[in-house]
C-alpha cells in the first residue's frame, strides 16, 4: 500500500460494512497497482467498494475536470451506485454526480454540479450525447468503469458504450463487472482487456475456456427462496416444508447475528414450528429438532464465499433466502461451489387468507421463476418515460383487472374468510377448480395460452443474445413481445417459446433470415 492510501477497514466503515467484501481483497492488490480488472460480481458484493478504491488510488481531486466514467445500464442502479461511492470517495474531496434521466437537467446529490464532478455515473446512452457536445470532457479520464456489462447489451445500450471505448485515453484504466459470464463479457474482455486481471480465476480464467473444456455440469443443488427481507419469514417456511417433503424432518437457520435468529425464531413460533436458538462456528442458528443430518438454510447473502461454503458443510438439503434482487450474486457464489442454485417454488405453511398478501406472493414467486428478459426489452423504455414505481403500479392494475375479468383472483377479504370459516380451504380449492373448468368451457379454445417450443440454428458461440433473438422475431414477423415466451442459448443452438398460435407464421417468415450476420434455421424442437 503506498503512502496516503486508504486502509480498506477504513473505506469499508464508510459504507457500513462490518466486514471487508471478497470481491474488494481480491481488487486490491491489482487496483493499487493500476491494472485493469475484469469482475465477475453482483448487487449485494460490495463492488462499489472496488470503484471506490478505484477512484481514490488513480485520481486526483485537486484537478478541475472529470476523471472517472461509470457506465451502468439504468437510471436506478446509475443512482445506487453514485450514493455508495460518493460515500467512499465524498471525504477525500471527491465531487460524485448522477446526471438525471431528463435530457435537459443535471442533478447530482447535495448540489453538486455533474459539468464540475470529478466522477461521473450514468448510462451510456445519456452520457454520449453529453460528451460528443462537449459538455463532459474525458481528455483527462483517468478511470472508465463498465457495472452490469452483460446488461448494457441486452437493454441496447451498447451501441453507446463503443463510442466512448475508441475515444478513451492511453493510459485511462478500466474495470467491467458483470453478474454473469455470457458473450457480451467475454468478447469485451479479449478485445478491451486480454491482459486485464480477471477475478474469480475458477469462474473466469485467464484465458477464456472452450466450450468443450468447460467442467460437466454440478449435480448437487442449493434452493434458493426469494423475498423481500420484511417478508423472509414466509421464506423460511416454504424452506422447511420442502425439506420435510424430501425426508429432513430437522432443520438448522444460519444468521449472521442473534438478532436475525430471535426475529426467526419468533416467526417460526408464530407458525406453530417450536425452534431453539444458539450458535455455531461464530454464527447464530435456529434449529427446528428432528433426526439425522439437517437441511441448512442459509438466511441473508454473504459477503465471502468461505461464510456460505462453511454453513454448507456435511450431508442434507441446502437452501438460501435472499432478496430478489440479490439473486445474480448469490448464483455466482453457489457456482464457485461447483453447485447448481435451483428456485424454490410453492405455497407457505399456513394457508393465505388475506388477498392482499396473497396477490404480493403471486408477484413474488412470478419474480423467482418467470423468463422475464423478453418483458425488460419491451418496457424498458418506458422506465424513464413513466418511473418504475409507476409503471408497475400500471402494469398491476391491468392485471388485476384481467383476473376479474376471468373471474377474480384476488378475492374481496370477506368472501375468503367465509369461504375458509364455512367450509375449509380443501372445500374452497375444488370449488375454485370446478369454477375454473367451467371458464374454459366457455372460453374459445384458441384464448387459452399454449407455447410452441422452436429449435434456432444460432448460439453463444455466435454471440446470440436474448435482444438478438426477440428483435429478429419481433421485426420480422410484427408478433407482440408478449407471445414470445422462455429464451434458452446453448452452444451452437437456441430453443425459443413462441405462443402456438403464431409459431407456424413465425417459422415461415424466418426461413433464410440471418441473425448476427449468421444463417439461423427455425424448426419446431424435436424434443417438445
Amino acid at each position: 500500500m503506498t503512502e496516503g492510501s486508504i486502509d480498506l477497514e477504513e473505506l469499508c466503515a464508510r459504507l457500513g460494512f462490518s466486514e471487508i467484501p471478497e470481491v474488494l481483497e481480491a481488487a486490491e492488490t491489482p487496483v493499487r497497482r493500476g491494472h485493469h480488472l475484469a469482475l465477475l460480481a453482483g448487487e449485494g458484493s460490495g463492488k462499489a467498494s472496488v470503484v471506490g478504491l478505484a477512484v481514490l488510488e488513480g485520481c486526483d481531486p485537486t484537478e478541475e475536470a472529470l476523471q472517472a466514467l461509470v457506465l451502468v445500464p439504468d437510471a436506478g442502479h446509475a443512482w445506487r451506485i453514485a450514493a455508495a461511492v460518493r460515500r467512499v470517495v465524498g471525504p477525500d474531496g471527491f465531487r460524485v454526480a448522477c446526471p438525471s434521466a431528463t435530457p435537459d437537467e443535471d442533478r447530482a446529490p447535495e448540489g453538486v454540479e455533474a459539468r464540475s464532478s470529478h466522477v461521473l455515473v450514468g448510462r451510456p446512452s445519456r452520457l454520449l450525447p453529453e460528451i460528443r457536445a462537449g459538455r463532459h470532457s474525458i481528455s483527462a479520464l483517468r478511470l472508465l468503469v463498465l457495472d452490469r456489462v452483460a446488461d448494457l447489451q441486452v437493454l441496447d445500450e451498447w451501441g453507446s458504450v463503443e463510442p466512448i471505448l475508441e475515444t478513451l485515453p492511453k493510459e485511462c484504466r478500466r474495470i467491467a463487472i458483470s453478474d454473469r459470464v455470457d458473450p457480451a463479457f467475454t468478447g469485451l474482455i479479449e478485445r478491451q482487456f486480454p491482459r486485464a486481471r480477471r477475478w474469480p480465476e475458477e469462474l473466469l480464467p485467464g484465458a477464456v475456456a472452450s466450450e468443450a473444456s468447460q467442467p460437466a455440469a454440478p449435480t448437487e443443488v442449493v434452493r434458493c427462496a426469494l423475498s423481500p427481507a420484511t417478508d423472509f419469514g414466509q421464506a423460511f417456511e416454504r424452506c422447511v416444508r420442502d425439506a420435510d417433503g424430501l425426508g429432513s424432518d430437522r432443520v438448522d437457520l444460519v444468521f449472521e447475528s442473534a438478532e436475525g435468529a430471535a426475529w426467526a425464531a419468533a416467526e417460526l413460533a408464530v407458525a406453530g414450528l417450536e425452534a431453539t436458538v444458539g450458535d455455531r462456528d461464530e454464527v447464530a442458528t435456529v434449529s427446528l429438532p428432528g433426526e439425522g443430518p439437517p437441511a441448512v438454510v442459509r438466511v441473508g447473502l454473504p459477503f465471502r464465499l468461505d461464510d456460505l461454503a462453511g454453513a454448507f458443510a456435511g450431508e442434507g438439503p441446502r437452501y438460501v433466502v435472499i432478496e430478489p434482487r440479490h439473486a445474480p450474486q448469490m448464483e455466482l457464489l453457489v457456482r464457485r461451489m461447483n453447485r447448481r442454485l435451483e428456485p424454490l417454488r410453492g405455497r407457505v405453511l399456513r394457508e393465505e387468507l388475506d388477498p392482499v398478501r396473497h396477490y404480493r406472493m403471486r408477484i413474488r414467486e412470478a419474480a423467482g421463476s418467470a423468463d422475464l428478459m423478453s418483458e425488460l426489452l419491451v418496457l424498458e423504455p418506458l422506465f424513464d418515460e413513466l418511473g418504475p414505481v409507476h409503471l408497475a403500479a400500471i402494469l398491476s392494475a391491468l392485471l388485476r383487472r384481467r383476473d376479474e375479468e376471468r373471474g377474480p383472483a384476488v378475492r374481496p377479504w370477506a368472501d375468503v374468510e367465509a369461504a375458509s370459516m364455512k367450509e375449509g380451504w380443501a372445500g374452497e380449492r375444488a370449488a375454485g377448480k370446478e369454477r375454473a373448468r367451467r371458464r374454459d368451457e366457455e372460453v374459445p379454445r384458441g384464448a387459452r395460452p399454449s407455447w410452441t417450443r422452436l429449435y434456432f440454428g444460432v448460439g453463444r458461440r455466435d454471440e446470440v443474445s436474448p435482444g438478438d433473438l426477440v428483435g429478429a422475431i419481433t421485426g420480422e414477423t410484427g408478433i407482440a413481445g408478449a407471445q414470445v415466451g422462455k429464451i434458452e442459448i446453448m452452444g451452437n443452438f437456441s430453443l425459443v417459446d413462441i405462443d402456438s398460435q403464431v409459431a407456424d407464421e413465425v417459422m415461415r417468415k424466418l426461413d433464410g433470415v440471418q441473425i448476427r450476420g449468421r444463417d439461423a434455421p427455425v424448426r419446431r424442437d424435436r424434443e417438445s
